[in-house]
């Protein structure tokens, strides 16, 4: 089986956890005998890259019979449509729904292709469609599990006496609220009479996130919007609240 997988969102230099979730699904099919091609449309880069991204898929299309195109958000099934010689399926993600203009454009895309994939039913009918599936992104429990926390600390260079809570995700990204994150960063520092840190988990990469996981007591989750976020699985796969 040949797949062309289309996304605005891949582990780059200077974002290794980019779209990571995307990458390693790759790779856990390619042990299975799945052979790629990737088309990378990096939006936050140029938007030109979208038509690049266009252009790319077209021609990809013209010289390999895919037996389907994968698009990963909203905005890449637009990309992924600018062939027709392959079926199409979307995994919707969470804002590229959730998004007012965004949202929009999702919506309409999701008409033109063969299967739409979300990861919950809130995105679901959302979506505004009844003939969605519901699969979420896996996860590597090998990569993610408990390892010895005050370890943890201490190859971290934190302070053993301190408490840490975890903020996994970008705080430029205003549906992530970062501003509700420092907030209650405040009020657990004024209620409680002890050392507590708040930990900014963004830009690393996969392999050293569960050394974060580990290493902190909690992790805070503060988005106006989640599809099924996978740094919920991954903390708990670490046993961290």
């Amino acid at each position: 089986m040949t797949v062309l997988v289309v996304t605005n969102m891949f582990p780059t230099a200077e974002d290794p956890s980019f779209g990571c979730f995307v990458k390693s699904q790759i790779e856990s099919l390619q042990k299975k005998g799945v052979s790629f091609d990737l088309v990378f449309a990096n939006g936050r880069a140029s938007r030109l890259n979208y038509l690049r991204g266009a252009w790319q898929v077209f021609w990809k299309s013209l010289h390999t019979q895919y037996d389907l195109v994968h698009a990963h958000y909203g905005l890449s099934g637009v990309l992924a449509r600018c062939q027709t010689r392959s079926p199409v399926v979307i995994t919707f993600c969470g804002s590229d729904v959730m998004d007012r203009v965004q949202g929009r454009i999702s919506r309409l895309i999701s008409h033109f292709v063969d299967l739409s994939i979300v990861q919950s039913k809130a995105l679901g009918q959302a979506l505004g469609r009844k003939d969605y599936r519901i699969i979420n992104n896996g996860l590597d429990l090998s990569l993610f599990q408990p390892m010895d926390h005050l370890q943890s600390k201490k190859d971290l260079g934190f302070s053993s006496n301190t408490h840490y809570i975890l903020f996994a995700g970008d705080p430029a990204r205003q549906e992530k609220r970062f501003d509700l994150a420092q907030q209650t960063y405040q009020i657990v520092c004024r209620l409680l009479d002890i050392p507590v840190e708040l930990i900014v988990l963004h830009g690393q990469s996969q392999k050293e996130v569960p050394l974060y996981m580990n290493a902190c007591d909690v992790l805070l989750l503060t988005s106006d919007w989640e599809g099924s976020p996978n740094v919920v699985k991954e903390a708990m796969a670490c046993n961290m609240p």
